[in-house]
């Protein structure tokens, strides 16, 4: 009978004791390393204006479109955070009735400096007619 309510303590000891590890246990945050996207400026360094500007991933159709920026102007948009899944996209856009087109581009992720935060991809549209691509992280939603 003494073996027994021994047993017994024994176990009980053991399962709170179990309890206590649990509770000094340290929790970490999972975070994810994709990259995560939060907007999209376009910016138009051409020297003149340009209109029916557009940005279309190539994987599911989904596009984002502006319809005229100014010389030196931009167009931006913030969106709820998406993972970068380096998906094609085409780029194109009109000026003076002259339409220009580029495929399969692809936002390269080297200057990126630190990859837990949200980047905006930046296109800015050239004076050559060249889009240049890149990622950008803002310390202020408010200033570029």
């Amino acid at each position: 009978m003494k073996n027994l309510t021994r047993s017994k303590l024994y176990f009980l000891s053991l399962i709170l004791l179990s309890f206590l590890i649990q509770g000094c246990v340290t929790v970490q945050e999972k975070r994810t390393s994709a990259l995560q996207i939060k907007g999209l400026i376009i910016k138009n360094l051409t020297g003149n204006p340009i209109s029916e500007i557009s940005l279309k991933a190539k994987s599911n159709g989904r596009f984002v479109s502006c319809g005229y920026i100014a010389t030196g102007g931009e167009c931006s948009t913030t969106f709820p955070l998406k993972e970068y899944q380096r998906n094609l996209m085409i780029v194109s856009w009109t000026q003076y009735n002259q339409q220009y087109l580029y495929n399969d581009i692809v936002v390269s992720q080297t200057s990126v400096k630190d990859t837990s935060l949200p980047v905006h991809v930046l296109i800015e549209i050239r004076q050559n007619g060249q889009p240049l691509t890149r990622f950008i992280q803002l310390d202020n939603e408010w200033t570029r």
